[in-house]
């Protein structure tokens, strides 16, 4: 790559001077030279489009590397999901809440260690990782973070299938350890792969409850074992069982939330960016994407890029804008992103409740931080306090409460679907924890239209592709794509959704890129 670094005239702000800010006597004076070609256009090795946290992760590596990297986005507001909000003293992590990954050997932890911002980051433990409320059930299911207490507590309740149990969790950590070499050497996904990958070749066009069929699972055990699947939007008998184990396993030493909020994790991966000479420039939206031999033209409002490489970190919708009319990539490839199903979207409730009463409802253990309620019609909701583990996110008369019931893919509701799911989620609340009935204030609410105008996922989708069998693991959309030089990394691609999983895809394709870029 050429590591040809362009000068780039900036304001105040740090934004790309505009055109029209050049006095006109110096339009001739530049229109020939090179300063004028710095005005008007820029040259970079790498341009990442998209500074959710796999773009920033993607970016992070290769400025680390020594590599002339470029950020756009199109948000003045850097993270995609990775957001925390203010509202009247309050923090509300947008749509993290509690995050895998950040233990002791943590893929997330492991990422920030390669680049040297760890200590930018203090992730707290939530232990329980999250409480259940199933109906019928005598007591609450209470999930830890930790897999192989998990394991075992399952075991012990379900003495005559212990050794399912055992040989169920095996089947997870080696699919997730499979996962795992894949993202740190794409070579394995084309050589040799049944022999490095032996349960991902075995397992990956099974769902979770054909896998628990199999084990011979009765449906208490199940309905335990699964519990998490819902957190993917999914049930059992439509969740693959390598997506289930990405996510299970990735929690499985333990749910963190980041003390201060999410926005913590996205502010240290933009330091470690700009301080090994990459750039981000926000607001800066790509419009246009050409191709012209072994190079890339990158059109915003503002400007034209040139570079040598591309990392869409976007959405696969703005791509398919980018490229309206481009020959770039091939129709079979439009094709299969046209057979693919997105994932469902949330309506989220944000409020503030009075210390007191929930302070003394986490003493009685009647109200922990992240909790999952099931209705009598299936219908899952959820209840997170995240200032009962940081007491940063709420004022001291005060904690944060965020309300939540998943929608199905492609489901806008209007405004009057946003009161009923909005009076739902409070009557639901005051019938579970009647001691909180009436003392919540509603501080704002997003659905799946605001989380669009937030990400650029069609319909908000939370976690790109849904994962069914067909969609999750090394059949996701592969980092490398027919175009020699473009790259793909975030929740769209290998190995799947989640905060955890887009950082893996960052890196996945800046190993991808550093090996593709060797004489």
């Amino acid at each position: 790559m050429s590591g040809v670094r362009a000068a780039v005239l900036s304001d105040r702000t740090g934004h790309d001077s505009e055109l029209h800010l050049l006095p006109r006597r110096a339009y001739g004076r530049f229109a020939c030279g090179e300063n004028w070609l710095n005005i008007v256009a820029s040259q970079h090795e790498i341009i990442v489009a998209g500074a959710g946290v796999a773009g920033l992760t993607a970016a992070a590596y290769l400025a680390a590397a020594g590599r002339d990297v470029l950020v756009l986005d199109k948000n003045r507001r850097v993270g995609g999901y990775a957001a925390t909000f203010k509202k009247n003293g309050h923090h509300f992590d947008i749509a993290t809440q509690a995050l895998g990954g950040l233990g002791p050997d943590g893929e997330i932890m492991n990422i920030l260690d390669d680049l040297g911002i760890a200590d930018r980051v203090q992730a707290l433990p939530c232990e329980p990782a999250r409480v259940y409320h199933f109906p019928g059930m005598d007591a609450p299911y209470v999930q830890h973070g930790s897999w192989k207490k998990q394991r075992d507590e399952l075991a012990a309740r379900f003495p005559d299938h212990a050794d399912a149990v055992a040989a169920a969790f095996d089947t997870l950590r080696a699919i997730f350890e499979e996962l795992l070499a894949l993202s740190n050497d794409s070579s394995h996904a084309r050589f040799s792969f049944v022999r490095r990958c032996p349960t991902l070749a075995a397992r990956h066009d099974q769902t979770l409850q054909a896998f628990m069929d199999e084990l011979g699972f009765p449906p208490e055990l199940a309905r335990l074992f699964a519990a998490r699947a819902g957190y993917q939007l999914l049930a059992a008998d439509e969740i693959s069982l390598v997506g289930f184990a990405c996510n299970e396993m990735t929690f499985g030493n333990g749910a963190y939330m980041i003390r201060g909020g999410v926005a913590r994790l996205v502010d240290a991966l933009v330091r470690c960016i700009e301080s090994s000479g990459g750039t981000i420039l926000r607001g800066r939206g790509v419009r246009e994407v050409q191709a012209a031999g072994d190079s890339f033209t990158v059109r915003t409002d503002y400007k034209t890029h040139y570079a040598d490489a591309l990392v869409w970190a976007a959405s696969i919708a703005q791509l398919e804008r980018a490229c309206h009319g481009s020959s770039m990539l091939p129709e079979t490839f439009w094709n299969r992103i046209s057979s693919l199903r997105m994932s469902g979207s949330y309506y989220i409730l944000y409020c503030s409740a009075p210390a007191n009463v929930v302070d003394e409802l986490h003493r009685r253990g009647a109200v922990f931080p992240n909790m999952e309620y099931v209705d009598s019609d299936g219908r899952p909701w959820y209840l997170l306090i995240p200032s009962l583990v940081d007491r940063e996110m709420a004022r001291a008369d005060s904690h944060c409460v965020c309300l939540s019931v998943p929608l199905a893919p492609g489901r806008r509701p209007d405004r009057t679907n946003c009161r009923e799911l909005h009076s739902r989620l409070l009557d639901a609340l005051a019938s579970a924890v009647p001691e909180l009935a009436g003392q919540l204030d509603p501080l704002f609410s997003l659905t799946p239209s605001s989380l669009e105008a937030m990400t650029g996922n069609p319909g908000g989708s939370a976690y790109g592709w849904t994962q069914i069998p067909a969609q999750s693991g090394f059949r996701r959309l592969s980092t490398t794509t027919p175009k020699r030089g473009l790259y793909l990394a975030g929740h769209w691609s290998m190995p799947g959704g989640g905060l955890a999983a887009a950082m893996i895809s960052g890196r996945l394709c800046v190993h991808t890129i550093l090996k593709d870029s060797r004489p």
